[in-house]
């Protein structure tokens, strides 16, 4: 029974990625950086783009942008937001270093999560 089992999910997997045929070309790059009061995340992909790029919470405002068939795609942050304010889409400040991160999700499709969908943590500090 359980080698059924795993067959199973190696199929279901499989078929997944064969279905979105992304799985191997979806390898986006990702760069940040924060000049004034504002971090600007580009994302550079292969292939033309028309998933989503945003922050850990996709539907708060100014935190995501769609793509639009292009091989590069930025989202803006406005980091005058304070943390928890909306706006401020999970940027976090350490004082200690004076770096901002963010976790972004680079999403293949922009509305369907898939396997190929890459997850990030960015950085940007003082230089």
């Amino acid at each position: 029974m359980e080698l059924s089992s795993f067959l199973c999910i190696c199929l279901a997997v499989y078929r997944v990625s064969a279905e979105t045929g992304l799985a191997d070309e979806f390898q986006p790059s990702v760069k940040a950086s924060c000049v004034g009061g504002t971090m600007t995340i580009r994302v550079d992909t292969a292939l033309p783009f028309d998933g989503v790029v945003h922050g850990p919470n996709r539907t708060e405002p100014g935190c995501s942008v769609r793509g639009k068939g292009g091989l590069k795609t930025y989202l803006k942050i406005d980091l005058g937001v304070p943390a928890g304010l909306t706006g401020s889409c999970g940027v976090k400040y350490n004082p200690d270093t004076e770096e901002r991160r963010v976790a972004i999700g680079v999403r293949a499709h922009n509305t369907i999560e898939l396997l190929e969908d890459r997850l990030y943590v960015v950085t940007c500090g003082k230089t």
